[in-house]
């Protein structure tokens, strides 16, 4: 019986030892099949561009205010673009877009406030490193020209 008991400890220990090594092979064998990956690692910031410059709105012209804008590319010549500026004492960071190059060329973006009830766009001409635009606001009760916009690209 003694001699018994050694045998099925040993032989136990076999079988526990092969299904470890199926679990470990069903596993490996799960990610292959499945496209498992390690999670996506986040946007390279060395991609993104830094613009920034001025801004002053008409009626207000006195008072100009300073904006960066951080573009991550999306395809070619499509950004996505975080607008930093600040208004009256408040900072405010909308979120929009930019087509063009911000080097040379037609330039246009958008943005729009978090409550959604309020919309920035520009148009303007990139050159020589500098960007020049108009801009407008749109709201439920007025669309038009509002000011001017002057950006740069950070160094």
């Amino acid at each position: 019986m003694k001699r018994m008991n050694k045998r099925m400890n040993g032989w136990m220990s076999v079988v526990a030892l092969g299904l470890l090594a199926c679990a470990g092979n069903l596993v490996a064998g799960d990610m292959a099949v499945t496209g498992a990956t390690p999670a996506a690692k986040p946007a390279d910031a060395k991609n993104e561009i830094k613009l920034t410059g001025t801004f002053f709105w008409s009626n207000k012209k006195t008072e100009i205010q300073n904006i960066t804008i951080t573009l991550t590319p999306k395809a070619a010549g499509e950004y996505a673009a975080v607008y930093a500026f600040k208004w009256g004492k408040q900072d405010k960071t909308w979120k929009g877009a930019f087509k063009g190059d911000p080097k040379s060329g037609a330039v246009s973006g958008s943005a729009t406030h978090d409550d959604g009830k309020r919309t920035f766009e520009f148009t303007g001409t990139a050159a020589n490193g500098t960007i020049a635009c108009k801009h407008s606001e749109t709201t439920a009760k007025r669309v038009g020209p509002t000011g001017e916009m002057t950006l740069k690209l950070a160094p």
